[in-house]
């Protein structure tokens, strides 16, 4: 078939794309003269380039005679952690006293370039996770479960109530294992027929009351060493008491007992938050240790630090802000020792401030004391007349400057003594003295 479209190239001259001209060929003698040139520049170029060579090389050598050594340069980084010294290998001793650190040293830049050094990843995190594993493994053979059963017969049917709590092993003897346990979360043990404890390898045996405090909430337990197996006595731990005045804000903290809002043997951890020191407690004063660890009005058990010791008694009357806060276990040692001695201590019921030189100055006192701010509902200072803004001076002959006087004067009654309590008291023409003789009654 034929295409009857017209020829676009028509009319047009058909030119090729490049065209040459040969103006003028080139003779061989020509290419011979521009070939000797270019090799007599290449010469020339060569001996100039050696000759400044050899005199660059002649200068550096001379500069650096008598050097021996070279020194390598390098630079750090903002994500490079700087070298630090080396540490000894044991402790040093100088005869300057002790080393100030470094005030010239930027050592936030420091760990944080050493922080950036190091990428974590999930092997870390492992690593982490198998630490806590081990520190709750070590601190659940010093855990026991309390059972605490009671049987009532009603219309001719017998019915038995149960009720559950933790404890924590801490002492033994050659006759007995002793047991720290909260007392009002174990419902009506009083009247319970029977207390059991479960050891932390399941082998269950009974158990009897040594002596409560009702104050702080806790009691001592006693398990017969000789109804225990020996595989139980070989297995089970006892926890060792740290001293919790040393805690200290970010300080890593575990909690164990029933700290998931009462659920028994859950646990959980977090950092130290807040230390609240001198905190008014009834005939004492305590540290309180506040937590990021969430937790309820329901919430019991302890804290424990890194070493697995106890370090905390945890409170539920003090928790707010949905946080954990525990009492400093350093402040409930001198009772937990009586209690395991079976001494009931005397009670007397008062909150108190210590008077500073401030406080005196201010209340126009020449003599230090402990400011009453509250008597406790029902207790002896408050059923023998004393009242809040009344300062203690003085119980049986003994001057008492402070709450720490206050707690260790009471330590030494026992339940049912009468203590002679000196108090002065603010009346129109000043402050008046006045005696009172105060029975004292169980904790």
């Amino acid at each position: 078939m034929s295409d009857d479209r017209p020829d676009e190239k028509s009319g047009q001259e058909n030119r090729p794309f490049i065209r040459e001209t040969v103006i003028q060929e080139s003779s061989r003698a020509s290419l011979g003269k521009k070939f000797l040139i270019d090799i007599l520049l290449a010469v020339v170029f060569g001996v100039v380039a050696a000759f400044c060579f050899g005199f660059v090389q002649n200068r550096q050598q001379n500069s650096t005679a008598g050097t021996t050594t070279s020194q390598e340069i390098s630079f750090a980084h903002d994500t490079e952690a700087p070298i630090l010294p080396a540490p000894t290998s044991g402790p040093q001793s100088s005869n300057d006293g002790p080393t100030e650190p470094d005030a010239t040293r930027d050592w936030a830049a420091i760990v944080q370039g050493m922080i950036d050094a190091k990428a974590l990843d999930l092997g870390d995190y492992q690593t982490l996770s198998r630490a806590i594993g081990n520190l709750k493994a070590q601190v659940d053979r010093c855990l026991v479960t309390l059972t605490a059963t009671r049987r009532e017969d009603s219309f001719q049917s017998e019915y038995s109530f149960e009720s559950q709590s933790f404890g924590v092993i801490v002492s033994r003897t050659e006759t007995e294992i002793l047991i720290l346990a909260p007392y009002m979360s174990t419902m009506a043990i009083s009247e319970a027929s029977s207390l059991t404890v479960t050891f932390a390898n399941l082998f269950t045996a009974g158990a009897s009351i040594k002596e409560i405090d009702h104050t702080t909430d806790i009691m001592i337990l006693s398990v017969p060493t000789s109804v225990l197996p020996e595989a139980t006595q070989n297995y089970v731990s006892v926890i060792r008491l740290a001293n919790s005045n040393t805690c200290f804000v970010t300080q890593p903290v575990f909690a164990f007992g029933a700290p998931a809002g009462g659920i028994m043997k859950s646990f959980d951890y977090g950092i130290i938050t807040y230390v609240e020191t001198g905190h008014p407690m009834v005939d004492n004063t305590a540290r309180l240790l506040y937590t990021n660890i969430a937790g309820t009005n329901a919430s019991l058990g302890f804290l424990v630090n890194l070493e697995g010791s106890l370090i905390g008694w945890i409170q539920p009357e003090e928790i707010s802000g949905g946080s954990l806060t525990a009492v400093g276990i350093t402040d409930l040692e001198d009772y937990i020792k009586n209690l395991w001695a079976s001494k009931a201590i005397g009670y007397l019921g008062i909150e108190g401030l210590t008077l500073t030189e401030e406080h005196q100055a201010t209340l126009n006192l020449d003599s230090s004391g402990v400011y009453i701010l509250r008597c406790a509902d029902d207790s002896p200072a408050l059923n023998a007349g004393l009242q809040r803004g009344d300062i203690l001076i003085d119980i049986g002959g003994i001057a008492i400057r402070s709450m720490d006087d206050l707690r260790t004067v009471l330590l030494s009654y026992t339940t049912e003594q009468t203590a002679t309590l000196k108090i002065l008291r603010r009346s129109p023409g000043g402050y008046r003295e006045i005696i009172y003789d105060v029975p004292l009654e169980r904790r």
